[in-house]
């Protein structure tokens, strides 16, 4: 009994913590890479390796950011919340006096003024410590070393966004659903005018991700899909079906750029050919093969390039490079190997920090429900068992009682 109740306590924990992981995914489109996160205008990405000062900095600028600037409170909060996601280990983050002593500046050349968080007694430039850290243990209070230490690192750059506003921005691409119907070859020209080409699905958050814009989009999509009779039409929640980047070639399902298809979701019994030359892909609550000249609507992919206005709290003095983010550097490895997005979004006070205690917390009670359950019923279980031995020991001395009592009587008997 115990050891069920325990499992069921641990399945409660985990859907709760899949729950916060949905809501976090929820966020993806804010135009930050997945494995990174975002407050405002900014994505930070936590590196997974430690390195100096300066090989850090180089990391980040190699990724088209910074070492992360904790230029308000907002963003301390923001950072405070994410500690909960790693060991108390030490981070570099874009500060240092190396230019002039006690003159300490952030890694975009602007001065430290009004907010600071350094620990009591720093900076106090013990043994020539010119870069600046966060210390984890110590509730991300800032803290000078030497530039030479190993520690991990936070980076920071610009988000991107869409530049056209029909088109939503998942990670580093932006997606937009066509009202127009066309065959696979007309859709991809379509695609390739604007830009991009037909969006290639090859993660379960990219798949999820067009799902919901195409559910959400179901009511235009039906009225324009009205005009062909063969156009399916939408009943109850099932959604349009829509020309993907998937097509059949050489032997061969691959993507429009030319990619092997490893992640799919094909329907039952899909892919079949089964009016032969079925060599085009339709999704809509799964993938199908369908013949190319079929007439459907289309979604589009494209790479962002437009990085998101900056901020009042979080903005650097100087703009970032307005490329898309591509990490390229041996150091910076976030968390992008992870299948689902991670990305989170600073909406209120203390959401991330609140879900995970709350969380912990629904665990705990549960744990301690079951631990005096069990000990309840434990105790009570014993005490049965002693009342059984009792009864048995009284139910055998009534026994030799009688016993003894009849021996008594057939002594009396024969005499």
């Amino acid at each position: 009994m115990c050891v069920k109740s325990a499992i069921l306590a641990l399945v409660l924990h985990s859907a709760w913590n899949y729950a916060i992981a949905q809501k976090e995914a929820g966020d993806s489109a804010l135009g930050c890479p997945r494995g990174t996160y975002r407050l405002d205008n900014f994505c930070y990405s936590i590196s997974t390796l430690s390195g100096n000062f300066d090989d850090s900095e180089l990391a980040c600028e190699m990724g088209n950011g910074r070492l992360a600037m904790v230029k308000s409170p907002e963003i301390h909060l923001f950072l405070h919340k994410l500690r909960i996601r790693r060991f108390l280990l030490n981070y570099w983050i874009g500060l240092n006096d190396k230019v002039a002593e006690g003159v300490w500046v952030y890694s975009d050349g602007s001065r430290v003024q009004g907010f600071k968080r350094w620990a009591p007694g720093e900076p106090n430039n013990a043994k020539g410590q010119h870069c600046g850290k966060i210390i984890m243990s110590k509730n991300l209070l800032w803290d000078d070393d030497q530039c030479n230490n190993q520690w991990l690192y936070i980076c920071q750059f610009q988000g991107y966004n869409c530049t056209n506003s029909n088109r939503s921005a998942l990670g580093i691409f932006c997606y937009e659903l066509s009202n127009e119907i066309a065959t696979y070859d007309q859709a991809a020209q379509q695609c390739e005018f604007k830009g991009g080409y037909l969006a290639n699905i090859k993660t379960p958050s990219t798949y999820e991700f067009i799902k919901g814009l195409v559910y959400n989009n179901r009511k235009w999509l039906e009225m324009d899909e009205k005009k062909m009779a063969d156009i399916l039409r939408v009943n109850n929640n099932r959604i349009p079906a829509i020309w993907i980047g998937v097509r059949y070639y050489k032997g061969k399902w691959v993507f429009s750029d030319d990619t092997v298809t490893n992640f799919t979701i094909w329907a039952a019994g899909e892919p079949n050919n089964a009016k032969t030359e079925e060599d085009c892909v339709l999704m809509s609550q799964q993938w199908h093969d369908v013949k190319c000249n079929t007439i459907r609507n289309f979604a589009c992919q494209y790479n962002v390039s437009m990085p998101l206005p900056t901020s009042e709290n979080s903005s650097p003095t100087d703009p970032l490079p307005t490329v898309p983010y591509t990490s390229t550097s041996t150091y910076l490895k976030p968390e992008s190997a992870v299948g689902a997005n991670t990305m989170i979004k600073e909406t209120s006070g203390l959401n991330l920090s609140v879900n995970h205690f709350t969380s912990l917390l629904l665990v705990f009670f549960v744990l301690g429900a079951i631990f005096v359950a069990c000990f309840w019923g434990i105790a009570t279980h014993s005490r049965n068992i002693r009342r059984k031995i009792m009864r048995r020991k009284d139910d055998e001395q009534t026994l030799r009682i009688l016993d003894h009592d009849v021996t008594n009587q057939v002594f009396c008997d024969k005499m």
